[in-house]
């Protein structure tokens, strides 16, 4: 019990690193900088190349790279 406590503990304090990380999200025409914690439902998330990301994002869109 001890041990799922701190497996619990260590998940929460990575999800808040997460949530505090910077992504871009396309508002208004613009590509912004926002944290993850002000991503709503329904925004566009512009992820990157390797980029990390939340496993609850939708990808509606990849552009293959030629090469």
């Amino acid at each position: 019990m001890i041990r799922e406590a701190l497996e619990d503990y260590t998940r929460y304090k990575s999800d808040i690193e997460l949530n505090r990380s910077d992504c871009k999200l396309f508002r208004k025409g613009v590509i912004e900088t926002a944290q993850w914690s002000e991503v709503m439902v329904g925004d566009i998330c512009y992820v990157e190349e390797n980029e990390v990301f939340p496993a609850d994002l939708i990808v509606i869109n990849s552009a293959l790279s030629g090469g």
